[in-house]
């Protein structure tokens, strides 16, 4: 998998996201034991029986606790009246359980994480999290998505158009870079690879490698493309595209379009001139 950075073509791991838990405070009012004490306006103490029989609540606990996550486990057993109490950690609304949180993001990261993609790196970056979490046809469907969002590439110049309140020629969003578009692709064959979905995915990485992808080694290696490179196609691929060195580059030239003996090969053109 690639992941395109904003600042730079390099391809580089998707950075990942730094979790913070947030707290609430629960705020409890305790009030001493009075058998007699009835208000109306203070719910506490409805439905008080008329003697101390029943009463939970200790006398010898002070009047007003603010903040029940500033208090000892052994001063909340002697509120709640059993041993062992632990006090609540509140991340979010919800309450953790053993000390773990059920909820790692903050307001702010939730609104960042769940924000639609506008840009095509951002929608990279949410196909990378979509395949980590091994859903790879929605992560397949955001990276192709991400290449009709703009993109860090060439302005492109839209036509003078003329409109009711008079001419609206201007500038259209930027293109896709070349890098990101390389990393699409790849990317998306990953996806396919991962499917068993063969014949698009190799589609998806001749795209890739027509967009400028040329790091032959890494593809070679790749462990999300396996299924691809298990194909014969693959070697086909290589064959066009996989630099060969001096050598090989000189073999193709000689090959023309048919060998030796095409006039369309460069041997051929030689000896073209040498008959005349």
């Amino acid at each position: 998998m690639y992941a395109t950075s904003a600042s730079t073509t390099t391809f580089v791991a998707s950075s990942s996201h730094r979790f913070r838990s947030r707290r609430s405070c629960v705020r409890v009012l305790l009030r001493a034991a009075k058998p007699s004490s009835f208000d109306p306006s203070d719910p506490l103490t409805w439905n008080q029986p008329e003697n101390k029989d029943g009463f939970a609540l200790a006398n010898d606990i002070v009047a007003n606790v603010e903040d029940v996550q500033m208090l000892t486990d052994a001063d909340l057993a002697k509120i709640v009246g059993m041993e062992g109490a632990s006090v609540p950690q509140m991340v979010g609304d919800r309450i953790s359980e053993g000390g773990k949180s059920l909820d790692l993001y903050d307001e702010e990261e939730e609104e960042e994480v769940n924000r639609a993609a506008t840009t095509t790196a951002e929608g990279i970056n949410e196909g990378m999290k979509l395949y980590k979490q091994k859903e790879y046809r929605e992560a397949e469907t955001a990276f192709r998505a991400a290449l009709t969002l703009p993109g860090t590439g060439p302005v492109r110049f839209r036509k003078a158009k003329v409109a009711p309140a008079g001419p609206s020629a201007g500038f259209e969003a930027r293109e896709s870079s070349q890098a990101e578009i390389l990393a699409a692709h790849y990317n998306r064959a990953c996806c396919f690879a991962q499917m068993g979905e063969v014949d698009d995915g190799l589609e998806c990485l001749k795209l890739s490698i027509e967009n400028g992808f040329d790091d032959f080694k890494y593809l070679r290696t790749d462990k999300d493309v396996a299924l691809l490179r298990d194909d014969k196609r693959f070697e086909r691929l290589m064959d066009k595209y996989e630099p060969k060195g001096v050598v090989g580059a000189l073999n193709e030239l000689m090959k023309g379009n048919g060998g030796m003996n095409n006039p369309g090969g460069v041997v051929g053109m030689f000896m073209d001139k040498m008959k005349k």
